[in-house]
């Protein structure tokens, strides 16, 4: 990125923006920044900053005057606004980055229950239970479904059969 700004004769870059950011990210993702910036606001190079670990946002050379940002101030205020709006399910409120955190934990879960199922049939434990560890999968893709929907985010079933596992 900082080869293409050189070569662009440009200082600026325009961070990307991306739903469910943590909020430390949120004050700073959409906007354009020169590379100072980027280190001193966006702490890009530091662990919990831009480009830092778990961070999805990046960040693309911009020309003042030539380049449009792909959202405004409004448009990334009235998303924001969407995002930390609260949203009940079960009870409990979430924002979005909070719903995308829970989605993650019960993706987590799911693998490890996949993974009992695995390790049962390998080591020829009963029928029964095998149908009860399934039952429970069964019972909990059913909770992430109808969590996903409740929150309006999308499944991501490719997490959970990251696993290798295949079909179980």
């Amino acid at each position: 990125n900082e080869q293409v700004a050189s070569d662009l004769g440009t200082d600026s870059y325009e961070v990307s923006y991306h739903i469910g950011a943590r909020p430390e990210h949120q004050m700073w993702q959409g906007r354009v920044y020169t590379y100072e910036q980027l280190q001193t606001v966006c702490g890009l190079g530091t662990v919990t900053g831009l480009h830092g670990l778990n961070c999805y946002h990046d960040y693309n050379a911009f020309i003042p005057g030539v380049s449009v940002r792909t959202y405004t101030d409004e448009q990334l205020s009235h998303m924001m606004a969407d995002e930390n709006t609260l949203k009940l399910y079960n009870g409990k409120s979430y924002t979005t980055y909070e719903a995308l955190q829970e989605q993650r934990k019960m993706e987590t879960v799911m693998r490890k229950t996949r993974q009992d199922i695995k390790l049962l049939q390998e080591g020829n434990a009963s029928k029964d239970s095998i149908t009860l560890k399934k039952a429970k999968y069964q019972g909990q893709m059913q909770k992430y479904k109808a969590f996903s929907s409740a929150m309006k985010l999308p499944e991501q079933m490719q997490r959970v059969y990251q696993d290798g596992l295949g079909r179980i």
